[in-house]
C-alpha cells in the first residue's frame, strides 16, 4: 500500500509517511501522517497551526485530527504540493506526542512575510504576534539558525510544521533551517520525496 500524498512511499504498520503539504495557490501549510492501523486499514492524521479565534490574529493553536476520510485525503492529494518523509513506528509515536504537547502551549501567531529586516520585505510586524515573540524569533535565527524551532514563542503555519519535522530528526530542506518565518507558497512547490532529494526552494526570511 502506498501513501496518497505524492504516492512516494510504501506504508505499513511499521513504516508510515509524513507529508508537509500546501494546497495549490494557497498560503497554508500543514502536516499529514499516513500509515496502516492494527486492523490493516489506512490510518490518517493531520496537524495544523492556525490563528486562534478571538485573539485578533495574535495567538495560534494546534488542531490535530485523527482518521481523515479517504475521500478527503484523495481530494487533498490531487491538488497539493508536498514534501514526504518515511517514519518508523517509534517516530510516529513521537510525532503524536509532540503535536499533543504543542496543543497545550501558548504560542503567538506571527504573520509570514511582514518584516523590515534588512529592508527586504514589507512594512513591519505590527499586529502580528507579541513584541517578545518577534524579538525572540529574530535573535534566535540570527544567532543560532539551527535552534529547535519549537522552542520559539511565535510561529506561522509553515514555520511550526517545519519545527515538528526538525524535532523528529528528519532531513529538512537546508534553506528552511535558517528561516524565521516562511510563506508556504514560496517554500512548498511540487511533489518531493524528501528522503531522496535535497529540495531547492527559496527562503523568505523575516
Amino acid at each position: 500500500m502506498r501513501n496518497l500524498i505524492g504516492n512516494t512511499h510504501e506504508i505499513t504498520q511499521n513504516m508510515w509517511a509524513l507529508s508537509l503539504v500546501r494546497k495549490m495557490e494557497a498560503d497554508h501549510a500543514y502536516l499529514i501522517l499516513e500509515g496502516v492501523d492494527e486492523e490493516g486499514g489506512r490510518a490518517t492524521h493531520d496537524a495544523h497551526f492556525v490563528v486562534k479565534a478571538g485573539t485578533n490574529n495574535k495567538k495560534g493553536e494546534v488542531v490535530f485530527r485523527e482518521y481523515l476520510s479517504i475521500s478527503k485525503l484523495r481530494e487533498v492529494a490531487e491538488g497539493c504540493h508536498s514534501y514526504t518523509w518515511a517514519l518508523e513506528k517509534a517516530q510516529v509515536d513521537r510525532f503524536i506526542e509532540i503535536v499533543r504537547a504543542e496543543q497545550v502551549k501558548d504560542i503567538d501567531y506571527v504573520m509570514g512575510g511582514k518584516t523590515n529586516i534588512s529592508g527586504l520585505f514589507g512594512a513591519s510586524l505590527e499586529g502580528a504576534g507579541s513584541s517578545e515573540s518577534k524579538e525572540s524569533l529574530v535573535n534566535s535565527s540570527l544567532n543560532n539558525p539551527s535552534l529547535d524551532l519549537l522552542l520559539r514563542k511565535g510561529h506561522n503555519c509553515g514555520s511550526w510544521a517545519v519545527g515538528v519535522v526538525q524535532a523528529l530528526g528528519l532531513k529538512a530542506p537546508t534553506s528552511w533551517l535558517s528561516c524565521v518565518i516562511h510563506v508556504p507558497r514560496n517554500e512548498v512547490k511540487g511533489t518531493h520525496n524528501a528522503d531522496e532529494e535535497e529540495p531547492t526552494t527559496r527562503c523568505l526570511m523575516m
